[in-house]
């Protein structure tokens, strides 16, 4: 199987959906070996928002203090083998096809075995943990999906969890309250583990409940962990403090924008204090962590500035458009949007269009998942926005371009799937720009 050929069988698979459990896991891992047992320390990263930045956040402080780290995450922003970095990189073509062609043999004989054929998701968990053994790789950080004791991720049992947060999202799958989707989350949580979280509220008392019934350390933003704003340096970055358990630490800087990945940060630097990385690693990696697609601005010829965000639920909405106002400069927001069908789409865009002046709606990229997509543009007329519909994402971004003066801002936003495709159409336009 070479490089293209792997590519599209791991694509071949989405028509198997999204199907939690663990049998299926746990047979494709049998069939090769349980390298899951091999690929070094297992930090969980779950939770409904911030899963990324945080892992992101982990993995750069880990690589600073000179660690060999596997990162594993999802969606991606680029290209396919970029939800798998070993050192800071993504995977050659060659051993990438080479562990997609030993999956795909395993895959064929757990459904001789009996066992029904493992999901895009699963076969995507399995390549993580094959590139992370044969890397040999001293720590994992494994980002879930959904989230919890039934998400792939959690067959490889480590006992390191962060909990970013609980919120609405995927409720069809972990349940209708955030009681329900809280218990599921901390499912991932391993008997005598350690578990740091973000949550709030009932959520928390779950959290805590099910910590204490496992015997696990659980420790939270806002009670055993204290974190604080310190200083904005606008499109720079930002700074915040810390003060937990593990020690006290000030000025922290990050480039990534937005008051809610202070709570990220303060998630990661404290699951770090834990696992004694020195101080000096912690700022540095903290200062080199860059996460494409979150507050992301891009500034493309003859265009007013870019900001790319995956907001794609209403926590993240509300997030959103709560950093706006720092980084808009007061400008007038023009926004294309793409949302997917099963998000809780009215609560979401009601927390963003009374800071927009007018919008683009484009078809989402998952067909399977798009539903009535069309529907965004009533709901932003209905909020009084003018609204144009074009579903391919290049024409859309054309569309969403013309509709801004030069002293206003477009917004991309409400799917990571339409940042990977928007922000891969954006600059190949600039490079295309800058070659004539």
């Amino acid at each position: 199987m070479d490089y293209r050929q792997s590519l599209h069988y791991i694509m071949g698979l989405e028509k198997f959906g999204i199907r939690p459990g663990l049998q299926r896991m746990d047979a494709l891992l049998t069939a090769l070996g349980h390298p899951q047992r091999r690929m070094g320390h297992i930090i969980h990263i779950v939770g409904t928002n911030g899963k990324g930045s945080t892992a992101s956040f982990l993995n750069q402080i880990l690589l600073a203090a000179g660690k060999r780290v596997g990162l594993f995450t999802s969606p991606h922003i680029g290209e396919l083998p970029d939800r798998f970095h070993i050192q800071g990189q993504p995977p050659s073509q060659q051993d990438f096809a080479a562990a997609v062609d030993r999956i795909a043999q395993a895959c064929e004989q757990v459904v001789r075995a009996g066992v029904e054929q493992p999901t895009e998701f699963e076969v995507q968990t399995a390549l993580a943990v094959l590139l992370f053994v044969q890397a040999g790789t001293e720590f994992a950080v494994l980002e879930a999906g959904l989230g919890g004791g039934l998400d792939s991720t959690h067959a490889a049992h480590g006992m390191d969890v962060i909990l970013t947060n609980v919120g609405y999202d995927h409720m069809q799958y972990l349940g209708n309250t955030l009681e329900e989707i809280a218990s599921s989350k901390v499912g991932i949580l391993s008997k005598g583990g350690f578990l740091l979280t973000g949550a709030t509220g009932k959520p928390l008392q779950i959290i805590q409940n099910e910590a204490r019934a496992k015997q696990a350390s659980c420790l939270a933003l806002g009670q055993e962990i204290d974190y604080g704003f310190s200083a904005d340096f606008g499109r720079e970055g930002q700074s915040f403090w810390l003060q937990s358990p593990f020690g006290t630490l000030m000025d922290l800087r990050i480039r990534l924008l937005g008051r809610h990945q202070l709570a990220n940060a303060a998630l990661a630097v404290t699951m770090a204090q834990k696992l004694g990385v020195p101080e000096i690693a912690i700022r540095q990696g903290l200062e080199e962590t860059v996460w494409p697609g979150r507050l992301e601005f891009l500034q493309i010829p003859n265009a007013p500035p870019i900001l790319l965000d995956g907001a794609h639920n209403p926590e993240g909405m509300a997030a959103l458009a709560a950093a706006l106002p720092l980084y808009s400069d007061g400008r007038r927001i023009v926004a294309l949007i793409s949302m997917l069908g099963d998000k809780a789409v009215e609560q979401a865009l009601g927390y963003l269009f009374p800071l927009l002046s007018a919008v683009v709606i484009c078809k989402p990229p998952l067909e399977a998942r798009a539903g009535d997509w069309q529907h965004l543009a009533q709901l932003a007329q209905a909020a009084g926005l003018p609204a144009l519909v074009e579903a391919d994402i290049g024409p859309a971004l054309e569309l969403a371009l013309d509709q801004c003066a030069p002293t206003d801002m477009l917004l991309v936003c409400g799917s990571l799937y339409l940042l990977a495709e928007a922000r891969g159409y954006l600059l190949q336009r600039t490079a295309i720009g800058e070659a004539k």
